[in-house]
């Protein structure tokens, strides 16, 4: 009897886990700190909790004053009948003193909150044409 309750148990203990949300969790400093290629960590966020369900989430927080980056991404509830919207999001809201929110995304399918490389190509190229208006024709 007791096996069977062993076998019953890690069965509906990897149906849960299959079902539950997957996220890269990471925190860094830099604009590029939490792209796929520096392989964040993936976490299983869990299912559903009452009246909230789990999204992934990535953040982008920028201080002019200091030139300084808080780049997140993790797990987030909001609430089960809420669209995806940024706007629902503790993470997206709750900004630090000094911050300005300059990227926010939620969204629901396993893994899909990484920084992808294309838009750090992007900003990069708008910085370097931008370099080169500046200073050969401007001046």
């Amino acid at each position: 009897m007791g096996k069977y309750v062993y076998v019953v148990t890690c069965v509906l203990l990897l149906c849960e886990t299959g079902f539950s949300l997957r996220c890269y969790v990471c925190d860094s400093t830099t604009i590029d700190g939490c792209i796929k290629e520096t392989r964040p960590r993936n976490y299983t966020c869990g299912s559903k909790i009452g009246y909230f369900r789990q999204v992934c989430a990535y953040t982008v927080l920028h201080d002019d004053e200091k030139d300084d980056y808080k780049v997140h991404t993790g797990c987030e509830l909001i609430y089960e009948k809420d669209p995806l919207s940024s706007n629902k999001v503790r993470s997206c809201l709750e900004l630090p003193n000094n911050y300005q929110l300059k990227e926010c995304r939620i969204c629901d399918q396993d893994l899909c909150n990484s920084s992808n490389n294309l838009n750090n190509v992007f900003l990069l190229l708008y910085l370097f044409v931008t370099y080169l208006i500046t200073h050969f024709v401007v001046t």
